[in-house]
């Protein structure tokens, strides 16, 4: 596996898989799964390019469907023909896919973390202005 796929692609795609789906896998790019037919009914998968395995997990963790992660041998390529894999264009496919079906992690959460730091900078500042002396108010004098 290239670098960037092993210790960037893979593991930050991971990451925020398990942070907005709580999956608890390490590798959801793995092209291998294994699911009864019923499973994949309920689904209702349709997604047609490499984002497809990522919305199998999404969708499995948002039915609450039993997920395992049971490891396998990946054994090299030994096709003669060059990666059909994109690895940037690809990656910003299962992001994209990501996001979209966590609109609580990718909106409420992020919006009510920087609404909450707006107030409390409001009231702050709110707070410095009151606590200083206004140089306007005081003895007024007569101007002629």
């Amino acid at each position: 596996m290239p670098f960037q796929n092993r210790y960037l692609g893979t593991p930050v795609l991971a990451g925020i898989m398990n942070l907005l789906f709580r999956t608890g896998l390490g590798d959801p790019n793995c092209g291998m799964r294994g699911l009864t037919k019923s499973a994949f009914e309920r689904m209702g998968l349709k997604a047609d390019g490499m984002e497809f395995a990522t919305e199998m997990i999404v969708k499995a963790s948002l039915l609450k469907m039993r997920v395992a992660e049971v490891p396998c041998d990946l054994h090299k390529d030994l096709r003669d023909r060059p990666p059909h894999l994109r690895p940037w264009r690809d990656g910003w496919r299962h992001l994209r896919f990501m996001l979209l079906f966590s609109p609580t992690g990718t909106f409420l959460v992020p919006g009510a973390v920087l609404a909450a730091a707006g107030c409390l900078g409001l009231f702050g500042i709110t707070a410095a202005t009151r606590s200083r002396p206004n140089p306007r108010s005081g003895s007024a004098r007569a101007i002629s």
